[in-house]
């Protein structure tokens, strides 16, 4: 009599490095696979069709699905951060474009607002390109940063843009309105707003 039938055996593969979201830092991987086989009298002998296939962190022993070797939140982060700071520089413009100079410390203005807002370096060069530009979306970047900062960053970007636009010493109504729709952009209260102008 001849017994034959199939069976799955976890096969170890290749190790490597990737983020492991339980441990939050970088860490070893082994890749597995249930394959199945072919048995001849219990024997695996022919292996057949890959069933399923994971990673377990050789370190906390979690198991993941292999998209997890693509998981990078810091790049994820950067991205965002990017996306940010692309808002921010976009608000700046907006009320660069307000402000009666285009003297080089008015642009240096610019910079060290985008400095202090993220730490970011932003060169004279740029700030000026930002003010020049005719294709901003001022009103989709202030959408983003409303979503995404505290009442403490909305406020930060209120005062930048204040800065900016009355850097040539005039704070007109034209400049107030236009102040006061960005923190309605940006989800403040009026209190909010009359606050941070008031200041």
């Amino acid at each position: 009599m001849i017994i034959w039938g199939s069976r799955g055996l976890d096969r170890k593969g290749q190790t490597g490095s990737f983020y492991c979201p339980h441990c939050d830092d970088d860490r070893e991987y082994r890749r597995h696979k249930l394959q199945r086989f072919f048995t001849l009298y219990f024997i695996p002998i022919i292996p057949l069709e890959v069933v399923q296939q994971w990673v377990v962190c050789l370190t906390c022993k979690q198991q993941y699905t292999l998209k997890a070797l693509q998981y990078d939140p810091r790049a994820e982060r950067a991205q965002f951060d990017q996306e940010l700071r692309a808002c921010f520089q976009t608000v700046l413009g907006h009320f660069g474009q307000m402000s009666g100079t285009r003297d080089r410390a008015f642009l240096q203005q610019m910079v060290d607002a985008q400095a202090a807002f993220d730490g970011s370096e932003w060169s004279v060069d740029e700030a000026r390109t930002e003010i020049e530009r005719i294709d901003r979306n001022y009103e989709a970047s202030a959408g983003i940063l409303a979503r995404h900062m505290t009442d403490r960053g909305r406020e930060t970007v209120v005062m930048s843009a204040l800065d900016v636009a009355a850097y040539d010493g005039v704070l007109d109504d034209r400049k107030r309105a236009a102040l006061t729709e960005l923190g309605q952009k940006l989800g403040m209260s009026d209190a909010h707003m009359r606050g941070v102008l008031a200041s």
